[in-house]
């Protein structure tokens, strides 16, 4: 598919309106790199940084800047959080200089990305030398992966997320083989453990589902402690050396 193609399709994509069940998803991950990031005091650089709350993320002693192929989605986030500096760029070519950040998150981004491996390098490039790399991709090894192999092989043709034109997922062992020529990795977290309840239009009412989505909540966080490999969500924190770790992380 051709870079205008993918930018059209994005542009569209970030007008559109989410269901209960993928917000409450989405505020699980979002959570989640709160959390990890509670403790940085410096400059993070968000890599695809959407339209909802992925700037959310940054706590107020940090400087955030965030980037996205989609003008809409940088309208929208900036909306959101006028605080940080936004870009309209493409992560496998970033426009910054080498050393520049003292964290890179990119959630849910790296499988739309055809060429994934000149975006770690670019990564590490722009890292500072002690910096954090944190990364979340969906799961082969997860239902939603079971589910999407059943359909593939079903209906013969791609079953991705929200019909996205390229959507490359992972499993954790394939991953951390890649991550491993770039990184050092220190952690692994592993994030929701429901059922798929659908694709696009199809699907089970976000709305009926809602209360029995929170009723289990407590299992879906005992299943992260316990099953990591499993969680739709795969979230690696690495650093660029081992010399000094980021505090905090």
């Amino acid at each position: 598919m051709k870079k205008k193609e993918i930018n059209r399709f994005y542009e569209e994509f970030h007008k559109l309106e989410n269901n209960p069940i993928n917000i409450m998803m989405e505020d699980a991950r979002y959570k989640l790199l709160k959390k990890l990031l509670k403790k940085v005091n410096g400059k993070i650089l968000v890599i695809g940084c959407g339209s909802k709350d992925e700037m959310g993320s940054i706590n107020k002693k940090s400087n955030g800047v965030g980037i996205d192929i989609s003008k809409t989605a940088i309208e929208k986030s900036k909306k959101r959080y006028p605080r940080f500096e936004y870009h309209i760029m493409d992560a496998i070519n970033l426009k910054f200089k080498s050393n520049s950040f003292d964290v890179v998150v990119c959630s849910e981004v790296i499988e739309h990305i055809e060429d994934d491996e000149r975006v770690l390098d670019e990564v590490r490039r722009v890292l500072k030398d002690s910096g954090t790399f944190i990364v979340t991709t969906p799961n082969w090894w997860s239902l939603y992966g079971l589910a999407r192999k059943i359909a593939e092989n079903l209906f013969k043709e791609p079953f991705t997320s929200d019909d996205q034109p390229i959507d490359n997922w992972s499993t954790p062992t394939s991953l951390r083989k890649k991550l491993s020529k770039y990184f050092k990795i220190k952690r692994f977290y592993g994030l929701w453990y429901y059922p798929p309840t659908g694709k696009g239009k199809i699907r089970i009412p976000g709305d009926a589902l809602l209360p029995f989505f929170w009723l289990f909540y407590p299992v879906e966080f005992l299943l992260r402690r316990i099953l990591p490999w499993f969680g739709h969500s795969m979230i690696f924190v690495c650093f660029k050396k081992t010399i000094k770790y980021q505090q905090g992380i």
